[in-house]
C-alpha cells in the first residue's frame, strides 16, 4: 500500500507530486512552504484552540492600545464608573467591563479573521511564536487581574500603586506581542510565496 499525501489547507489526498489542489485551488509549486504531507505530519503541525486564543488576544491587546475607543463608548453610554448604573456598585465592576468590552470584540473579531483565512495554519510552525504570545497574554492578563482587584481595595492607594508600575509590565508585553505578531506575519508572508 503507499503513502497518501494531503493538502495541508484541505486536507484532500493529492498525489505526491502534484502541483496544486483540485478541491481547494491551493498551489504547491515554488518555493512555498505547501507541499502535499502525510496526514500524521499535518496533524503534528495542527493548530490548536490555545495557539488561536493567544494569537487572537495578542492581536486584541495591540489593536485597543492603538485605538482606544471601546472605553469611550462604554463611559458614553453608561457614564462612567460614578454613572447611574456603576455608582451603586464595587469600582472593580466598571473596570472589569471595560477591560471586557475593551479586549472581548476585538478577540473576537481577531479569531474569525484568523480562522478564516487560516493565518496560523500557513505559517510555518517555527515562525509561530506561541510562547512570545502566550507569555505577553498572562502578562496583560496579570495586569487586568491586579487593576480589578486593587479597585477592591477602599482609599485608592492599591489602585495607585497598580497604576504607577503598570507601565512596567504592559510596555514589556505590548513589545513582546508586536515582535510575535510581526514575526507570524513574516512567517505567512514567507510560507505564502
Amino acid at each position: 500500500m503507499t503513502e497518501q499525501f494531503h493538502c495541508p489547507n484541505c486536507r484532500t489526498v493529492v498525489p505526491q507530486d502534484a502541483a496544486g489542489c483540485v478541491a481547494c485551488a491551493a498551489s504547491f509549486e515554488g518555493p512555498t512552504s505547501w507541499k502535499p504531507q502525510r496526514l500524521a505530519d499535518l496533524d503534528a503541525k495542527a493548530v490548536g484552540p490555545g495557539d488561536l486564543f493567544v494569537t487572537s488576544f495578542g492581536i486584541a491587546v495591540l489593536v485597543a492600545a492603538a485605538l482606544p475607543f471601546m472605553t469611550r463608548i462604554l463611559v458614553a453610554v453608561t457614564g462612567g464608573m460614578y454613572g447611574p448604573f456603576f455608582r451603586h456598585h464595587s469600582p472593580a465592576l466598571f473596570i472589569a467591563t471595560a477591560f471586557a468590552f475593551t479586549y472581548v470584540p476585538f478577540t473576537l473579531a481577531a479569531w474569525a479573521f484568523l480562522r478564516r483565512f487560516k493565518i496560523i495554519e500557513r505559517t510555518p510552525p517555527r515562525f509561530r511564536s506561541a510562547g512570545m504570545l502566550t507569555f505577553g497574554c498572562i502578562l496583560i492578563l496579570l495586569y487586568v487581574t491586579a487593576r480589578t482587584l486593587a479597585a477592591l481595595i477602599p482609599g485608592g492607594g492599591a489602585g495607585f500603586v497598580v497604576a504607577v508600575f503598570s507601565p512596567y509590565v504592559l510596555w514589556p508585553a505590548r513589545i513582546l506581542l508586536a515582535a510575535a505578531l510581526l514575526r507570524l506575519a513574516y512567517g505567512f508572508v514567507r510560507g505564502s510565496r
